[in-house]
């Protein structure tokens, strides 16, 4: 079982397999403190593609980065440009046809140490999320998991901020829909 990172995150795998020593502190930073959400988000937006080929897809994302960091070290937020190229990375390989089925309950890391009725909240939710059209569950995962702010989720997926909190709502309210069909837990 995988310990979590730093940061308390579950997808990092504990203590980083991958030591960076490129001498930019500010790039060593990036990489660390956000490599295990970068990860996650993969994760989250296909539950068919693999920890291993998530990983990778990661690893190159960073080595992108570090190749044109003169550059991304310039603009305003790094993680975006870093959690775009993820994207685009992922996009690329699902457009190639390189799926791998995985069973969702062993590939994930830490969900072995939940309880079980965490855990059965755990699948109920990601049986949620992945009913959700793709862009939702782009603006719900950059939104809540890798806790970018509505004009980072702008940039990273190209949008407008508008169309990001509106999406939000809407993906929200799918997924309340998904959770609790009958409107046990509202409020009215």
């Amino acid at each position: 079982m995988r310990s979590r990172d730093d940061d308390g995150e579950r997808y990092g795998g504990g203590e980083d397999p991958t030591p960076v020593a490129f001498g930019d502190a500010a790039f060593t930073g990036l990489y660390r403190g956000s490599r295990g959400r970068v990860l996650g988000y993969l994760i989250g937006l296909d539950r068919l593609l693999g920890r291993e080929v998530a990983e990778e897809l990661v690893q190159e994302s960073f080595v992108l980065a570090w190749r044109r960091w003169t550059e991304v070290r310039g603009y305003d937020q790094p993680l975006a440009w870093v959690i775009r190229t993820a994207q685009n990375l992922w996009l690329n390989h699902r457009r190639a046809g390189l799926r791998h089925p995985v069973d969702p309950l062993t590939d994930r890391d830490g969900w072995l140490e939940l309880g079980e009725t965490d855990l059965l909240e755990a699948v109920e939710l990601r049986m949620a999320l992945d009913g959700l059209p793709l862009r939702q569950r782009q603006v719900l995962l950059l939104r809540f998991f890798v806790d970018l702010t509505v004009g980072q989720t702008a940039d990273v997926l190209g949008i407008a901020s508008g169309t990001v909190t509106w999406t939000t709502s809407e993906a929200l309210a799918a997924l309340r829909d998904r959770l609790d069909p009958e409107g046990r837990g509202r409020r009215g």
